[in-house]
């Protein structure tokens, strides 16, 4: 199964990337840290739920470094 629920969480840190570097040069500051703090407990969380879940991906890996 390539898209699993830590895989879908981690192509959701991907995209908010760009709409956290739109927020910061927009000046929204306050939301863009919401943002980047979201995204780094999102890693942690996809992490541990591939783990419990036994839901390792080779697709999740490459995610994961790309994120």
């Amino acid at each position: 199964m390539l898209m699993n629920l830590p895989n879908i969480i981690t192509v959701l840190r991907i995209f908010a990337v760009p709409v956290t570097v739109w927020l910061i040069l927009g000046g929204y500051y306050d939301w863009a840290f919401w943002i980047f703090l979201a995204a780094g407990a999102s890693d942690g969380v996809d992490g541990y739920l591939a783990r419990a879940w036994d839901q390792r991906t080779e697709l999740g890996a490459y995610l994961d470094a790309v994120a």
